[in-house]
């Protein structure tokens, strides 16, 4: 037999558990990479990124790469979905 304060108690903290909550996030990306992988995401080209963050094209690839390197997935859409669980955009 179980009492009704514990019965609460127990719902509640299982209420709680379920909330979505970003999730901790492990992954250090430097304040450059944080403005391309920002960039991606609203659908910027590497091309308008470069000219934007006033950078050669090869240097936004190299960000990008690293992006996806430090978020082990192989293309930006995975990185995005990441960063957006993590709360980083």
């Amino acid at each position: 037999y179980w009492d009704d304060k514990v019965i609460s108690s127990l719902t509640e903290f299982k209420k709680s558990k379920n909330k979505k909550s970003p999730k901790k996030n492990l992954i250090h990306l430097t304040s450059r990479e944080m403005d391309v992988l920002k960039l991606v995401s609203e659908g910027i080209s590497t091309k308008a990124i470069a000219n934007k963050l006033e950078i050669g094209k090869y240097t936004v690839d190299t960000y990008r790469k690293n992006i996806l390197i430090k978020f082990e997935v192989n293309n930006s859409s995975a990185a995005i979905l990441k960063a957006k669980d993590f709360g980083m955009i």
